[in-house]
């Protein structure tokens, strides 16, 4: 009810000492269940937040000079800052307009990353959640833990990994 699916994901295995010709001829092991919202969904939700009031639509590029004789210097402190959003705006904004459309292009700048979490203290259970930061917001309200910066999007079961010398049945 609350934009959640279940699904599964494959994922292609390397195996000890065994050759394959191709990725696809590789072992291939099913992750499920894995939990998730659709981006889209996540991204909608994260824009209608009041934080979104400080986020940085327009890219650019910030320098800064120890003295007024001295020569500017290129800051690079945030994704909006950087070259590839730049650039990225950049084409957007060279873009058409969909027919009958006036309303100004942006980015969303998507920070994805995940890590291992331990659910309990004295059971081994533990979780890998996703997340999703947007680099329109400056690192220093994302650092914040009351800015709840940090959007969850998918939630995926840890994977044990026993090594061996021969594949899996």
């Amino acid at each position: 009810m609350d934009g959640w699916i279940e699904g599964s994901v494959k994922i292609r295995l390397p195996c000890t000492r065994v050759k394959v010709k191709s990725e696809e001829e590789a072992l291939e092991f099913l992750v499920e269940p894995v939990y998730y919202c659709r981006l889209t969904q996540v991204l909608i939700s994260s824009f209608q937040e009041p934080a979104t009031k400080l986020f940085h639509y327009i890219p650019f590029k910030l320098f800064w000079k120890l003295t007024a004789d001295s020569p500017p210097k290129r800051v690079l402190s945030e994704v909006y800052n950087s070259d590839a959003m730049i650039a990225e705006h950049e084409k957007i904004q060279s873009q058409p307009n969909e027919p009958g459309c006036n309303l100004e292009k942006a980015m969303a700048a998507a920070l994805i990353f995940s890590d291992s979490t331990h659910l309990t203290n004295f059971v081994v259970a533990s979780l890998w959640p996703g997340y999703v930061l947007w680099g329109n917001q400056t690192k220093y309200e994302c650092s914040k833990p009351s800015s709840f910066a940090a959007h969850h999007f998918v939630y995926m079961q840890s994977v044990r990994y026993f090594p061996t010398d021969h594949p899996p049945n």
